[in-house]
């Protein structure tokens, strides 16, 4: 009895011992594996090269002898082991552990099976050799990395198998660049003006394997030099003129270095030179970064320092003086230089030429009484791409914009803006610009002829006298187009159908129509102004080159003489020099000045009620915080995007597009010709037709002035600027071209002669690197490779369109007071706006 109690106590004894011993295993082998994945299993997606080795423990050298990126897993003492530069790491779960093999397939073919890492784990109790476990833990390296090792098995089915895994894998910076902090835009390269917040910004690769929460610990430091050389050293020895492009100084703030990810630029720059501190104004900056992290239980695992590109610190006390101005070709009181001329402007006996002259910085046009009305322009500034570049818009497309809606707003002489500043002395007078004209005089400023014979069309303002407002007219040849010669008031307006007053008479904007409750002008036109043109000069891609058409957009701007002085402006107050780093020409939204004016064949907006008595338009405008609508008690019968529609508290007003296709006759608004038995509103190719049928023909800018009765003051009209800036943005253009429209490309519309003085120029280099992938074609690069022209949907891939409600055009292009997706400006004025 008593033997038999001892055996039944003896077996009971062994069955708890082999059970316990087995769990001890499983959950070993199963702890390892776990940890495994949560440990070395990351740095297997991330790595570049694996090595298996089969050798004896003795060959993985000691931790101090291992670099930061290398690692190594093998088994020493029944345990798992994770060794790198900073020692051994058992795995968690290991302490029964008897042997460990990994292998992975030889082949390299872009197969998911070639590249699954194994690792055989065997799990065994040394004094219960019944308790073991077998488990393989399977690693799909989705990185591809090089495989080496010693290979084994059969041809066509070799692996490389071993008892020691080496990865290379390490916590690395993948990217470093530097941005404007406010802007957002990448500046690597490029010069920014003193009190530019540089901002670091880069990539943190983890890829040291552990699982455990990280955070980003990485030291962020700062430096200066005279050169943007990447190949000179940081020193601590005094700065000299001899030796200020020969290193680096740290920045500083009192002894303790400058880190963060922002470094203001404001200021004094303190550079550590030993036991003292050397200051400097402007200078390159780049900053160097540590890259490291920090475990939850404050670990800190630091990689190898990255440096970043250079940025060029420049003081400039007033940005705009970059930018060119057309008064900066006037080189005399009386006369002009290089492309800017004064024109003869009547061949009457009676009729003097315009007498134009400097003083104080302004141009004081004289003009005869009763200035003949149809003749052109007084003076005319040619329109040459060698002054069109400007290293810090171009070179920052190129360093930075990778999106295709991120085509900048180039200036070119078919696509460009000028802003001009003056005022009118008096309500007799009237002024017209026009844009992108042409001369029908081949010899015109060759020796003394300034016979300029201008061709194209002119932008008019006529505050009191019909038509009144803005408004399009026609030349060519020198002289005005005019529906009515007999009647001089009554001016002719080619650009636009007034649909609201059924009148031809008033296809124009009158003040009231572009007011709004945050710009308002009421009648006093007469005043110092600033005024943006843009004129979009291009042609249909059935009538073909030879016919070049036109759109124009009009919109007053805030005056900037008395800006600084004016309490009234948008607040808070900005000074205009820290304006000018953002908008050096003060064009953006904190100008804006009215509604904008639309000329042309643009897209507009469809009927939105299709009724038998009424033709309804959906409008946007600043007035109000929702999109509006406005009514003509007709129907109009045309089912293209045609509209474009205006409204305040007491007007609205609808336009309709109307063509402006130079060479060919006007059209009514019911789509014939204007009546030619009265005026011929072509233009024949003897006066100017020819002229205009060649894209390489040169373009021109051009001023006049008219004295329409009774006796007028000295000197009626101040010019007190004019200004060449960026034209429509690519997502604009796509958004107003209308159907089959395309655009000249800059080689179509220049001279060959010219083209020699522009291929180095920074902004052509970006223009042409932008349309590389585009097979060298910008209507290919705006438009796509299927159609390459526009579609006329006011889409074509416009930013805007999205939230144009399938509206699209320009009824997008207008801003309302919240909520709104459109642009109050385009592209490259939210840039400098800092938005």
């Amino acid at each position: 009895v008593i033997a038999g109690i001892a055996f039944t106590v003896s077996s009971g004894f062994d069955l708890y011992t082999t059970a316990d011993s087995n769990a001890v295993v499983v959950s070993g082998v199963r702890f390892t594996a776990d940890s495994f994945n949560r440990n070395v299993a990351p740095m297997l997606n991330v790595t570049d090269k694996i090595e298996i080795l089969s050798t004896d423990l003795s060959s993985i050298p000691d931790h101090a002898s291992i670099s930061d990126d290398i690692h190594y897993i093998f088994l020493s003492n029944d345990s798992v082991v994770h060794r790198d530069s900073k020692g051994n790491h058992v795995l968690e779960g290991s302490g029964y552990i008897d042997h460990i093999e990994f292998t992975i397939p030889v082949p390299t073919s872009n197969d998911q099976n070639n590249y699954i890492l194994k690792m055989d784990i065997k799990g065994q109790n040394p004094d219960q050799p019944n308790a073991k476990l077998d488990l393989v833990v399977e690693s799909s390296l989705y990185n591809k990395p090089t495989k080496t090792g010693t290979a084994t098995g059969p041809t066509g089915s070799k692996v490389y198998k071993g008892n020691i895994l080496k990865i290379k894998a390490s916590l690395k910076l993948d990217r470093l660049d530097l941005y404007d902090n406010d802007t957002k835009i990448k500046i690597n390269k490029l010069s920014v003006h003193k009190g530019t917040d540089i901002e670091a910004i880069y990539d943190l690769i983890n890829q040291l394997g552990s699982s455990q929460p990280m955070s980003d610990d990485s030291k962020i430091e700062w430096f200066i030099s005279g050169s943007a050389s990447a190949d000179i050293t940081v020193t601590e020895i005094s700065p000299t003129p001899a030796n200020k492009n020969s290193y680096y100084w740290q920045l500083v703030s009192g002894d303790t270095p400058v880190k963060g990810n922002v470094l203001n630029t404001t200021g004094t720059f303190h550079l550590k030179t030993g036991t003292t501190v050397t200051d400097w104004e402007v200078g390159v900056i780049r900053c160097r970064v540590t890259p490291a992290v920090k475990s939850l239980g404050g670990l800190t695992m630091a990689g190898i320092p990255k440096w970043s590109d250079y940025v060029v610190i420049k003081s400039v006390t007033s940005p705009s003086e970059e930018f060119q101005s057309i008064l900066d070709f006037l080189a005399s009181p009386s006369e002009a230089t290089g492309d800017l001329s004064l024109t003869t402007v009547s061949t009457s006996a009676q009729q003097n030429k315009y007498v134009s002259n400097v003083q104080s910085g302004q141009i004081n046009m004289t003009i005869d009484k009763h200035q003949l009305f149809d003749y052109g322009a007084s003076f005319v500034m040619q329109l040459n791409y060698d002054r069109f570049d400007n290293d810090r818009i171009y070179g920052a497309w190129t360093a930075g914009r990778e999106s295709a809606s991120d085509i900048p707003s180039y200036i070119t002489v078919t696509n460009y803006s000028v802003v001009i500043d003056s005022k009118l002395e008096d309500d007799e007078i009237s002024s017209s610009l026009f844009l992108s004209t042409r001369s029908n005089n081949p010899n015109f400023g060759i020796n003394t002829d300034r016979s300029f014979k201008d061709v194209g069309y002119a932008l008019q303002y006529t505050p009191y006298h019909q038509v009144q407002g803005f408004f399009v007219s026609k030349f060519k040849d020198g002289k005005e187009i005019l529906l009515n010669p007999k009647n001089k008031n009554k001016l002719t307006s080619l650009g636009v159908y007034n649909e609201t007053l059924d009148n031809r008479e008033g296809d124009s904007y009158n003040p009231e129509y572009i007011d709004n409750s945050n710009f308002t002008f009421g009648n006093k036109w007469i005043d110092r102004y600033r005024v943006l043109y843009t004129v979009l000069e291009y042609y249909d891609s059935i009538q073909g080159k030879a016919y070049p058409r036109y759109i124009f957009r009009v919109r007053f701007l805030k005056r900037t003489d008395n800006w600084d002085a004016d309490s009234n402006h948008t607040a808070p107050v900005d000074k205009l020099a820290e304006i000018k780093k953002r908008d050096p020409w003060c064009i953006g939204p904190k100008f804006y000045a009215s509604e904008p004016m639309w000329f042309g064949d643009f897209v507009g907006n469809p009927n939105t009620t299709p009724t038998t008595n009424t033709t309804t338009v959906k409008i946007k405008n600043y007035y109000y915080t929702s999109a509006q609508t406005a009514t003509l008690n007709r129907k109009i019968n045309i089912a293209t995007k045609i509209f474009y529609a205006l409204k305040n508290s007491s007007t609205s007003v609808i336009f309709r597009k109307r063509a402006m296709n130079a060479r060919v006759d006007e059209l009514d608004v019911d789509g014939t010709p204007i009546d030619t038995k009265k005026v011929d509103t072509s233009i024949p190719d003897g006066l100017g037709g020819t002229v205009l049928s060649n894209p390489e023909a040169s373009r021109y800018v051009g001023i006049r002035g008219i004295v329409h009765d009774g006796s007028v003051k000295n000197d009626p009209i101040l010019i007190y600027g004019l200004d060449l800036v960026p034209g429509f943005t690519i997502n604009e253009i796509r958004s107003i071209m209308p159907n089959n429209g395309k655009l000249y490309s800059i080689e179509e519309s220049i001279p060959s002669s010219e083209l020699s003085k522009i291929v180095a120029k920074d902004w052509y280099k970006s223009y042409k690197n932008i349309i590389a992938s585009s097979n060298n074609d910008i209507n290919e690069k705006i438009f796509g490779t299927i159609n390459k022209k526009s579609d006329g949907s006011g889409d074509n891939g416009s930013w805007y369109y999205q939230y144009a409600g399938s509206d699209g055009g320009i009824y997008d292009l207008q801003h309302v007071k919240s909520g709104c997706k459109c642009p109050l400006h385009n592209e490259l004025f939210k840039w400098f706006g800092g938005e």
